[in-house]
């Protein structure tokens, strides 16, 4: 089992990505953060693997969100409080009245009082069924996991124009 950093990283390889890491620096600083605006070198120090094209870094705090985990904390919190959950993929929604009274699924419908859409990029395809625009635009974005030779990463690492590198607890990277 990895450990999980417990600081971050947010690296510059221009100027106006330092001026950027100035700015959230005073910004996290007004509300209490501990951040600290690092040299490239001070960064590389703490960080060897780090390009040397690396300018500054901005060092913060760390937390990471497991999705899946809090998808599932969720389900199991509506649970204890009364709620059942189904899996099911929804195809439709019932109507009377100018409201919204059932779920329609391919196996069959459930009627209901209230309806959350929660399905992140693809809330835009429940449009629709509501008979007015979602405005939903997705954010393009990729992820690779992979496992590499060497220790754990000790810092989350982001760039201001680029995306994160970050250790899982599972060892992946």
């Amino acid at each position: 089992r990895h450990s999980v950093p417990q600081w971050s990283f947010n690296d510059a390889f221009t100027e106006d990505e330092v001026a950027q890491l100035r700015e959230r620096e005073g910004a996290l600083r007004r509300h209490g953060l501990e951040v600290d605006l690092l040299s490239g070198q001070e960064t590389r120090r703490l960080e060897p693997r780090l390009s040397n094209d690396v300018l500054a870094a901005l060092r913060g705090p760390m937390a990471q969100l497991d999705s899946y985990r809090l998808t599932l904390a969720f389900a199991q919190g509506a649970e204890r409080h009364g709620a059942t959950v189904l899996l099911r993929e929804v195809t439709g929604l019932e109507h009377a009245g100018g409201r919204v009274t059932g779920l329609r699924f391919a196996s069959g419908g459930l009627a209901c009082d209230r309806v959350v859409i929660a399905m992140g990029v693809w809330s835009g395809a429940a449009a629709s069924w509501l008979d007015f625009p979602l405005a939903i635009t997705p954010l393009k974005g990729q992820n690779l996991r992979l496992r590499y030779r060497g220790g754990p990463l000790r810092y989350l690492m982001g760039g201001v124009a680029r995306g994160h590198l970050f250790q899982r607890k599972d060892g992946m990277v």
